[in-house]
């Protein structure tokens, strides 16, 4: 470093010995061609004025020892050269008026005030670098050679002075990098060993240091990840949870928000906490939400309608907490004094649960009130219905038979009408076993029951096959199936006036073959076609495929429970049926019940079940009505049977236990005081497991239609004709057993 030092001081006494030279030369060189400009300009001037060129050419002869000028020429007022002298390879010019060429000393030559010529000194660069060369030369060997003395002797002091620095300054460059493992090793001077011990201590100091805070930097890592990892979790729960769950400033700032709340508003969770939200809808009205209700703050729980973007009108029940209230103290930083912690449950599908339970629960007690009624009304009718079949066999007058045809017809439509009312409230559950069923004559019955019901401006149409169309089903469904399908098709049809139409059909192949959703299973003998077509307001596709699901309805209110159609559905399944539907908005909708048909009717057979009304048995009958007692006796015993009747199932009971071989069957009302129906044939199966029993009851219920002890059930009244055809029938089930 020193001898370099030195060298550059050398060096830079050389240059500036060099250029105070050059500098000598230069104004050297000015200063002859100045003198000898004042010579010419002396001696020229008057032969110039004169134009006598002999004179100009003595003036320029003086100038010829003058080795110092490259040039001298003389311009007369034109511009034209009057004279010259180019003692070197220096040419004269053309004139430039304007400026002097460069390094050219010009002067303007006057006479009595007036121009007559310029006069341009040109210099001998050759001279000047030779001047130059001569002085500067020496000044370099002699720097060269105490370059050369100062190198060689300063590069050892150098070494002993600077080997230890530049040591430390790697070192000082390898701990910039990060790098410390570079060591300083104590040579040189006592200050410099000294120096590298400092800076070794250092380095160990740092190594200390850095250890420690990799340590800390590793453990708060760590515990950032762990804080992330628990932060997303809880951040996927509170996702996750069917709430709607955000904190809101007073002034409407969305401080957080789960996917529930930005689902209900139609946005994102970002797009909520990103500044105001309600900055951002300011016609927004308060929904109970994040749009407070005035004088919500603080209510701890209430129930709200909310408009939700996607679902439609929603159920909440909104509870709010304020932060002040939480168990946990919040620190001051997070400045959450007026803000609250608001979470919302969607309780639609329960509000609209109760109602529909609500609904249920009315329907119930009206089919508790309707078996109730029927059971008495049933019993009323047994001995009308009774004595009018007697009176028919009986040898009457004319007008007195015409009048109790008419008593008898009214009784069986009385009777139909109560099973019609059962069915309707679903109360009237009729045999799971299915028979053959005359389906004109169910959809005769469900017209006459719907036809009071709806609106006589709806005219209803019904074509039908003239050949019968039988199916194999239980009827009081298929009966339900019409009466719903009815029901829906007249609330369809708004404004009181529309037409429904109604068709009985064989399905041809065809048919069946275009269903979407054909039975598993074909029917053996095919498929009966009940289409019933009304022109109302139609169904949606979004509303069409929702119409068979429980509870699903589009009314109002206490308008329809839903069930209809789910009900429909569930028989003609259980029928190992199908149905198609076919509506657009507007026109109306068309429903195609396919119910399995039941095989041709053998004469044989149909005349057999004809002749089986008579019997001679031994019959044991109990009902607490006398009326019933009595008239069901004569139309038994109308018909050959010996007939035991008892008005109390306990004293029945009694006189059973003393004679047992006395009766072939019982035949036994259900509702009695002190004992029922079916507890009779309890206690009398613990007597004789083998007796046929007969229930005969103005109201059958699953339970009694299903007991064991019961070989058979019919609903009063009954015809003696019907009653001595269930005798025989469970009579000839105790043979076959």
């Amino acid at each position: 470093m020193i001898t370099v030092l030195v060298a550059t001081t050398l060096a830079v006494m050389i240059v500036f010995t060099a250029v105070t030279q050059m500098r000598a030369a230069r104004t050297n060189e000015r200063t002859e061609a100045k003198l000898a400009a004042v010579l010419i300009e002396r001696d020229a001037r008057g032969p110039l004025y004169l134009s006598d060129r002999a004179a100009l050419a003595d003036a320029f002869a003086a100038l010829h020892v003058r080795a110092d000028i490259g040039a001298a020429c003389l311009y007369d007022a034109t511009g034209e050269i009057a004279a010259r002298h180019e003692p070197t390879d220096v040419a004269c010019p053309p004139h430039e008026p304007e400026a002097a060429p460069e390094d050219t000393l010009r002067r303007d030559l006057r006479w009595a005030d007036r121009p007559i010529g310029t006069l341009d000194i040109l210099p001998n660069d050759a001279a000047i670098r030779s001047a130059i060369v001569e002085a500067v030369v020496p000044l370099v060997l002699l720097g060269l050679a105490a370059f050369l003395v100062i190198s060689i002797t300063g590069r050892r002091i150098a070494r002993q002075l600077t080997d230890p620095l530049n040591h430390l300054t790697e070192s000082a460059r390898a701990l910039s990098r990060g790098d410390l493992s570079e060591r300083m090793a104590a040579e040189g001077p006592g200050e410099i060993r000294e120096l590298a011990d400092t800076f070794n201590r250092v380095i160990e100091a740092l190594l200390s240091a850095r250890g420690a805070l990799e340590g800390e930097l590793a453990e708060r890592k760590r515990a950032q990840e762990a804080l992330a990892d628990a932060d997303a979790l809880l951040r996927n729960i509170v996702d996750l949870v069917p709430y709607l769950i955000f904190a809101t400033r007073a002034d409407g700032t969305i401080l957080f928000a789960n996917r529930a709340v930005a689902q209900a508003y139609g946005t994102t969770p970002d797009a909520l906490i990103d500044g105001s939200f309600a900055e951002r809808y300011p016609g927004a009205k308060p929904d109970g939400l994040l749009f407070a209700i005035p004088g919500s703050r603080g209510v701890q729980s209430t129930e709200v309608w909310f408009d939700a973007r996607d679902d439609g009108l929603r159920r909440f029940i909104v509870s709010r907490v304020p932060f002040e209230q939480s168990p946990t103290p919040i620190a001051p930083s997070t400045d959450l004094t007026d803000a609250m912690l608001v979470v919302a449950m969607d309780v639609t599908e329960e509000r609209r649960l109760e109602v529909q339970l609500q609904f249920a629960q009315r329907l119930e007690v009206v089919g508790t009130l309707a078996g109730g009624i029927a059971h008495d009304f049933n019993n009323l009718l047994t001995p009308i219905l009774g004595y009018a079949t007697l009176l028919l066999d009986r040898d009457l007058p004319v007008d007195v038979t015409t009048k109790v045809k008419a008593i008898h017809g009214a009784s069986l439509k009385a009777r139909d009408l109560v099973q019609q009312i059962l069915t309707f409230s679903r109360q009237r559950n009729e045999p799971s076993e299915k028979h053959r069923v005359d389906l004109r004559a169910v959809v005769d019955d469900a017209l006459h029951l719907m036809r009071a019901t709806i609106p006589s401006s709806i005219e209803i149409h019904l074509e039908s096959d003239e050949a019968p169309v039988d199916i194999d089903a239980n009827a009081g469904q298929i009966h339900q199936i019409v009466v719903n399908l009815l029901a829906n098709a007249a609330q369809a049809i708004r404004g009181g006036r529309g037409r429904i139409s109604i068709g009985l059909s064989r399905a041809s192949a065809d048919d069946v073959a275009a269903l979407d959703d054909r039975p598993p299973s074909l029917a053996q003998h095919g498929y009966a076609l009940l289409t019933l077509r009304d022109d109302g307001i139609g169904m949606s596709p979004a509303v069409q495929s929702r119409i068979f699901e429980p509870f699903f309805t589009t009314k109002t209110v206490g308008q329809g429970s839903g069930l209809g159609l789910s009900v429909v559905r569930g028989i003609v399944t259980a029928h190992r049926g199908a149905i198609a539907v076919e509506s657009r908005e507007g026109e109306g909708a068309t429903f195609r019940i396919f119910l399995p048909a039941a095989a041709a009717a053998h004469p044989a057979r149909a005349a057999a079940r004809c002749e089986a009304s008579r019997g001679d048995e031994r019959v044991m009958l109990i009902d607490d009505d006398g009326a019933v007692v009595r008239a069901t006796k004569d139309l038994l015993e109308n018909l050959g049977y010996r007939v035991k009747a008892f008005t109390q199932a306990g004293t029945a009971l009694d006189q059973f236990r003393r004679d047992r071989a006395g009766f072939d069957i019982i035949v036994t009302d259900n509702l009695m005081p002190g004992m029922t129906g079916v507890e009779l044939a309890a206690e009398v199966r613990q007597i004789d497991a083998e007796i046929p029993i007969v229930l005969m009851t103005g109201f059958v219920d699953d339970a009694a239609e299903c007991n064991p002890a019961i070989s058979l059930a019919i609903m009063k009244p009954v015809s003696g004709q019907e009653l001595s055809t269930g005798i025989q029938r469970a009579m000839r089930s105790r043979a076959a057993a």
